[in-house]
């Protein structure tokens, strides 16, 4: 016999086997035997192989609140000066809120503020312009 021979990876068929020639001994009765309970084995390894099929999710569907009450909460941040931030559009949550006698939408809205450039402090009315930096602007 040449090249690699492994015991784990022996056919399932034992008369598909030849008797080595190499020294011209044929297999004893011993070695047959073991030779058939690895062969057996292996089928038995080989049939209690399980196969997992994947199943495709699915997304959510879309609830329809048409009908339903919307409680609305407005958070708003403590700031000492209000008027030197710009509120940007706000973060909304909706949760489905059930009450043991009514159902609705409790809506979350968080107001966020960003603070204004000292530019837009010392005047409101102007519109600051990307394109045209002053030296003092970043003083």
């Amino acid at each position: 016999m040449f090249g690699k021979v492994s015991e784990r990876n022996l056919p399932l068929n034992p008369s598909v086997l030849s008797e080595p020639t190499l020294f011209n001994d044929p297999l004893t009765d011993e070695e047959r035997a073991e030779l058939e309970s690895a062969v057996k084995k292996d089928e038995k390894d080989a049939a209690k192989l399980i196969q997992i099929r994947g199943f495709e999710r699915k997304p959510r569907k879309a609830l329809d609140t048409a009908n339903l009450e919307v409680r609305e909460e407005h958070i708003y941040l403590e700031v000492d000066n209000r008027e030197d931030y710009t509120e940007l559009d706000p973060e909304v949550t909706d949760t489905l809120v059930l009450a043991p006698v009514q159902i609705y939408v409790r809506r979350i809205i968080r107001h966020k503020l960003v603070l204004k450039s000292n530019l837009q402090i010392k005047d409101p009315n102007g519109k600051p312009s990307i394109g045209s930096f002053s030296g003092t602007a970043f003083a």
